[in-house]
Formats: structure tokens, C-alpha cells, sequence
């Protein structure tokens, strides 16, 4: 069981803390937020997850495996560079950091620390996304190759997505798979936000 924490419960918190309590082998066990009215939201959508507005609980437990950073995206560096430090892998809101700086050295620190960091890319559980993966798979549709922007996968400065190669849409999918205990705790097929 991958046991994750989530940091932000504002506008997408919710959807991410309902995709990860939804997985199969993933426990949401705390979620952090400031705002009280957040805190209250938490405790009557999830009433056995604990609710903090003290995000060292979540960024230095031991209890965690992996930790969500769902905040305003100046606060992603310092928060997913702390989860880092801490042995947790790491999902990332987009926009990725402020800077480009910024997502190298996260990039970096996971690869040093043998850790996973992801961004989130809602784009890939879309419909029509789908049904070019199927498409392609089925070969109705050629190899295709796309870059992927500086900062969007964990290890790559920049990365080239082929319908055949490495960096798969599976890939995706399942983006602790390599790293934690080969499990996917990310979002199923069907279960978009």
C-alpha cells in the first residue's frame, strides 16, 4: 500500500485526494491545507484522513510514500524540494516551478535521491488522447514522436514521447510503477478527473 499525502486542498485538491483515495493500492493518509474551511471539507469528505495545517507532518513522516503538492505554484519548489529531501516521491500540480532552474534541480534531486516526481498531465486521460494510444497500439495509426517540454518527466530535461518508445502513454499512467514497490497508484483508466 503506497501511502500518500496531499499538500493543498483548494480548487484541485479535491479531484486529486479523490483519485488517489481511489486507488487500489494507495492510502490518502494526511492532507494539509491552511485554511480551516478546507480542513472541514476534508473531515466530511474523508472522515478516517487526518487533517493538518502543518505541512511538516506530511513533508517529514515516515508514514509517507509519495506526496502530492497541489498549491499555488510558487509554493512548488520549496514544497516538492523538502518532500525530496525527505525520501517521498512526488506529483506536482502543473505549472511544474516558476522557473525553469527550478524544475532542473527538482528533476536532478529526485534522480540523486532515486525518487519519482511527476507532473500532472490531465490531457493524457482524455477520450481522444485514449483512442490515439489505441489507435497507435492497434497500428490503424504510424508511430508518432512529440517533445515534452523541459521539467514534465522525472530524469529528463526534455524527452521525446513515441508511440513505441520508452516514454510510452502507459508511462503515464502509471508513474510510481518503476519507483514505488512497481504499483500504479495513479489514475485508471475511466477514472479521469
Amino acid at each position: 500500500m503506497i501511502r500518500v499525502g496531499i499538500i493543498g486542498y483548494g480548487y484541485w485538491g479535491p479531484h486529486i485526494a479523490r483519485n488517489f483515495h481511489a486507488a487500489d493500492d494507495c492510502e490518502v493518509s494526511v492532507i494539509c491545507d491552511k485554511s480551516p474551511a478546507a480542513q472541514g471539507r476534508i473531515q466530511r469528505a474523508y472522515p478516517g484522513v487526518r487533517a493538518t495545517c502543518d505541512v511538516s507532518e506530511v513533508l517529514s513522516s515516515p508514514q509517507i510514500d509519495a506526496v502530492a503538492v497541489i498549491t499555488p505554484v510558487w509554493t512548488h519548489f520549496e514544497l516538492a524540494k523538502a518532500a525530496l529531501e525527505n525520501g517521498k516521491h512526488v506529483f506536482v500540480e502543473k505549472p511544474f516551478t516558476s522557473t525553469v532552474a527550478q524544475a532542473e534541480q527538482l528533476i536532478e534531486l529526485a534522480a540523486k535521491k532515486h525518487l519519482t516526481i511527476m507532473v500532472d498531465h490531465t490531457f493524457l486521460f482524455t477520450g481522444a488522447v485514449k483512442k490515439i494510444e489505441q489507435l497507435t497500439k492497434d497500428g490503424t495509426l504510424a508511430s508518432f514522436t512529440t517533445t515534452i517540454p523541459p521539467g514534465s518527466i522525472s530524469g529528463c530535461s526534455s524527452t521525446t514521447l513515441t508511440s513505441s518508445g520508452t516514454w510510452h502513454l502507459t508511462t503515464f499512467r502509471s508513474w510510481t510503477t518503476s519507483c514505488i514497490r512497481n504499483r500504479n497508484i495513479w489514475l485508471q483508466p475511466g477514472k479521469a478527473i
